[in-house]
């Protein structure tokens, strides 16, 4: 059963994203706000606490010069240090002597539409000394994790540990936005929310949003009653203060009344995020009682955030690239088809079946060819699959894969048999325009328990729909059963069976050469190129490659002769499909394609092995001069202009034939130190070992 009506769940959560939380008109008690106009000569609003850390009432401050209240050289600091771009905090260390005493304090300065706000912390911070060792002795365990669990864990351990909170949690977002529980360190007595779930209205976009502005939320004392600013609205333009950037932001009275009903009076939030994908997730502290945390705490807890989401990525690196090289395995055996006739179908999807269902976490598989359906595993009849296929020729994209873990989400799923295939993978097998192919994956039902915080039906009601956000009040354990689902296909599988149909699509146009090579000698020289070309850049496929290589292997075994082999791919290429589009990426594989080509010999060899990686084969070439020929590759590409997109870099990795080699383990060591090479920063060039 689904937590709650969709329609019903889409209202309540656009409801929840008109709810102003950016704009408090407050600030918490634990420090104090002034605004200013942009040249820093006139104060316009300030917290009505004022008096509090300055010993001067909000009235008296608005009505002197901004110099007398903040002292001629903070505000020259100010002015030389603050971005011009809005909402880009910057923090100082400002000392003043106020009646009679030297206060210091950390000041947050940005700008907010037309105004520069200044936020200021009084200093009093725990002892660096025994700080900065605790902080030391985190980020070495940090970067020892070897597992993403082993990660979280020792994160949320070194936030209560260095925090002093009673708990603290990773919360990870799902695409839906709900959120998981997937980590958490608690004392006994505090309530467990690990694999508890929570819906995507407990942190509505509003809110997600702030965190791509400030990565850090404190609340010291959440049931504190919000300090207004005087007067509550800009004096100039009448219109609220944007406090999205600054750390002392009013908590909203839904969110008090959120953080009471959880049995919470403290809280830390701190952003965790993925290059590619955004926020990831959040780092959670809550502490039973008010805490305040000084700003160099909250600096280390962020910098224990940072280091763990750049392990956290690395370790979803590494665990892609293993991914990646099973990928090329299968690849690999596919393009050692080497038989006399031409392969039937059926017996290639047997074959290779059992390989597949593993490679993708399948329960069935099916290609789907000239009206004729190949299975292997748990798919579908040939009346369901004929259904699909026809729906995939309207609606699936020619050049991306295709998928969903719902029957429900697309209507001409719904003839297919429930439990048994739940979710679909599909890529187009590119052979023949005017017979489309496929190769389809199929996922079994995955029966989950789903704990949540809360029954899901109980946060939203009809008569609250038009309302704006509203407080949970109850987070006791509900649990709920998942049905008419599959596990998710992750992204790097998206990508994988495109690669995998590709290598099809190079058998079954072998195939097709044979079929019409006695009657159709022109149809057959295109389709031979169809089998060693790769169709968008012009250069050698990835079977005609590795032909290339076994050759240049036997004569290096027969004479000696050198040989190496560079392997490289394109940098954050996924960022550039992302950002500018496939079709500005493939311009730039094709644009690439011929710079490498101008730079090569007559007797080195280029091509595509798949996606943004391309291998060259320098024939006659000693481990000294294929380093050189990489390093003069990457520089090339380093300084071209790609239209529309701009630069782009390339990491390459270098081996060199040694007697005994296979083509295999030559492959595989210019693969590691390709990925070598990123590891280390990319654009560069490294050598096998």
């Amino acid at each position: 059963m689904a937590p709650t009506d969709p329609s019903e769940l889409a209202r309540a959560q656009e409801a929840c994203a008109r709810e102003p939380v950016h704009i408090p008109g407050a600030v918490q008690p634990s420090g104090c706000l002034v605004s200013l106009d942009q040249r820093l000569r006139r104060l316009l609003q300030a917290s009505a606490n004022l008096h509090r850390f300055f010993g001067v009432t909000p009235e008296q401050a608005l009505a002197s010069d901004p110099k007398a209240l903040l002292g001629r050289h903070l505000l020259r600091r100010i002015s030389a240090s603050l971005p011009q771009a809005p909402l880009q905090p910057v923090s100082l260390v400002a000392g003043m002597r106020l009646r009679g005493r030297n206060r210091r304090f950390r000041t947050t300065a940005y700008r907010s539409g037309e105004r520069v706000v200044l936020e200021f912390e009084a200093l009093s911070g725990p002892d660096t000394q025994t700080l900065f060792p605790a902080m030391g002795d985190w980020l070495s365990h940090l970067a020892g994790a070897r597992t993403a669990g082993a990660l979280l864990e020792t994160l949320v351990a070194a936030a209560r540990d260095l925090t002093g909170h009673e708990r603290a949690m990773v919360y990870q977002f799902d695409p839906d936005w709900h959120g998981c529980v997937v980590a958490e360190s608690r004392c006994e007595h505090m309530d467990s929310y690990l694999s508890h779930h929570f819906p995507a209205s407990d942190i509505p976009p509003q809110v997600r949003q702030l965190y791509d502005v400030n990565p850090v939320r404190s609340i010291p004392d959440a049931p504190a009653a919000p300090v207004p600013l005087v007067p509550t609205e800009d004096p100039l333009d009448q219109h609220p203060l944007d406090l999205s950037a600054g750390v002392l932001r009013a908590v909203s009275p839904i969110h008090q009344a959120y953080l009471h009903n959880m049995g919470v009076k403290s809280a830390l939030s701190v952003a965790i995020r993925d290059d590619a994908e955004g926020l990831w997730g959040l780092l959670a502290c809550h502490g039973q009682e008010a805490r305040s945390l000084p700003p160099t705490l909250r600096d280390a807890v962020l910098a224990l955030v940072q280091v763990a989401q750049s392990r956290l990525m690395l370790l979803n690196a590494q665990r892609n690239a293993r991914y990646q090289r099973r990928v090329r395995a299968c690849r690999a055996r596919l393009v050692l088809e080497r038989r006399p006739r031409a392969t039937r179908l059926s017996e290639l999807v047997a074959d290779h079946g059992a390989d597949w269902l593993t490679l993708f976490r399948a329960c069935g598989i099916a290609l789907a060819y000239r009206g004729q359906y190949h299975t292997f595993g748990t798919a579908p009849p040939d009346r369901t699959l004929a259904a699909l296929v026809q729906g995939l020729v309207r609606l699936a994209p020619r050049d991306a894969s295709w998928s969903w873990h719902s029957p429900d989400d697309w209507p001409v799923a719904a003839e297919l048999p429930r439990g048994r295939c739940c979710g679909l993978l599909a890529a187009p097998v590119l052979v023949d325009s005017e017979q489309p192919a496929f190769l389809l994956f199929f996922r079994a039902e995955n029966v989950q328990t789903r704990l949540w915080a809360g029954r899901p039906e109980a946060l939203w009601g009809a008569e609250k729909v038009a309302a704006p956000l509203t407080p949970r009040h109850s987070f006791a354990a509900w649990r709920e059963e998942v049905r008419g689902h599959s596990a998710p296909w992750r992204d790097i599988e998206r990508e994988a069976v495109l690669d995998l149909a590709d290598e099809v699509a190079v058998l079954l146009s072998r195939k097709e050469i044979d079929l019409l090579n006695a009657q159709l000698t022109e149809a057959n020289r295109r389709l031979k190129r169809q089998a060693t070309t790769d169709s968008l850049t012009g250069v050698w496929n990835r079977y005609r490659m590795q032909e290339q290589i076994e050759l240049e292997r036997g004569a290096h075994e027969r004479y000696g002769t050198p040989c190496s082999l560079l392997l490289f791919d394109i940098d954050h290429f996924k960022a550039v499909n992302d950002q500018y589009g496939h079709e500005a990426g493939d311009q730039v594989l094709v644009a690439l394609a011929r710079a490498v080509v101008g730079e090569l010999r007559a007797t080195d060899f280029l091509g595509r092995w798949g996606g943004e990686e391309f291998i060259v084969l320098a024939t006659n070439s000693a481990p000294e001069e294929a380093w050189t020929l990489a390093e003069r590759l990457r520089q090339c590409i380093a300084g071209l202009r790609f239209p529309g997109v701009g630069p782009v870099t390339i990491s390459v990795g270098v081996a060199s034939l040694s007697r005994g080699d296979t083509v295999d383990r030559l492959i595989d060591r210019a693969d590691r130190a390709m990925y070598r090479a990123k590891q280390r920063g990319r654009n560069r060039v490294e050598q096998a070992e």
